[in-house]
């Protein structure tokens, strides 16, 4: 659990870092390592949407977990 956890957090480090990649591109209005600004949102999306998936998944394991029928 603790391992999808640390996936989590580095889909949204590098989510993170393909926004700021972006807005220097948009700011000094130029390519960075020739990839446009368009793209670094979209894999910006992906890492986040990853993100989201993996917390949902292990939020819904911790619960299921903590319920016990007896």
């Amino acid at each position: 659990m603790r391992t999808l956890i640390r996936f989590a957090w580095i889909f949204a480090g590098t989510g993170v870092v393909c926004l700021i990649l972006a807005a220097i591109s948009l700011i000094f209005k130029t390519s960075i390592i020739e990839i446009d600004e368009i793209n670094f949102f979209r894999a910006a999306n992906s890492f986040f949407l990853l993100t989201i998936v993996l917390l949902i998944y292990a939020d819904l394991k911790l619960r299921k977990r903590r319920i016990t029928f007896n």
